[in-house]
């Protein structure tokens, strides 16, 4: 019978007396299917945006799990794992608009503090001029420009960042109410 079968192949390190009392069950007075949950925190085995990372850390468990039970022919299932295999490619493409968005966001910003200093450097022309007659070197002015440009840029991003912070921890204190998972609500480099 397979209860004899499991009993003789169970784990090497299962005592004999555990395996004559296996040998002894009647499966058929029990369920004929078990569900196992990962150890806590559950969720920690999902929070990879990699669907092949995810996928290799719950396969490693489920495999452990079942070599150190003792069956080796088990039918397996991973319910949470073939529900995000049939999500990934939107995840992909959400993940690649985002990308977009940025990317043309960072494109509008260099052009408009390029624009600046373009508007800047032409209606300063006669003051940048008076500055190289009175013996500034070339590298000075560029100087004064790039620091211009710096004033123009840095806080833009010190509010940016600030601002989109903010924004994450609004959204991951929300997200953390409704599906009561818990995120890193740091911004990431």
């Amino acid at each position: 019978t397979v209860v004899a079968h499991v009993a003789r192949h169970a784990h090497p390190q299962l005592p004999r007396a555990r395996r004559a009392a296996l040998g002894a069950v009647d499966f058929a007075e029990y369920a004929p299917s078990i569900a196992v949950n990962l150890p806590p925190p559950r969720t920690a085995a999902y929070m990879s945006s990699d669907f092949d990372e995810v996928q290799r850390r719950l396969t490693r468990f489920v495999t452990a799990l079942a070599y150190h039970l003792g069956f080796a022919t088990v039918y397996t299932s991973m319910p949470v794992l073939d529900a995000l295999d049939d999500t990934k490619s939107i995840s992909m493409y959400f993940g690649i608009a985002l990308s977009v968005i940025i990317a043309v966001l960072l494109l509008l910003s260099v052009l408009l503090v390029y624009s600046l200093l373009m508007i800047n450097v032409e209606t300063r022309r006669f003051e940048l001029g008076v500055f190289r007659m009175l013996g500034v070197e070339r590298a000075g002015v560029v100087g004064m420009v790039l620091c211009q440009a710096l004033g123009y840029a840095a806080p833009g991003l010190v509010f940016g960042l600030a601002g989109a912070q903010l924004a994450t921890l609004a959204l991951v204190e929300q997200f953390d109410r409704i599906v009561h998972v818990r995120f890193d609500a740091a911004l990431s480099a």
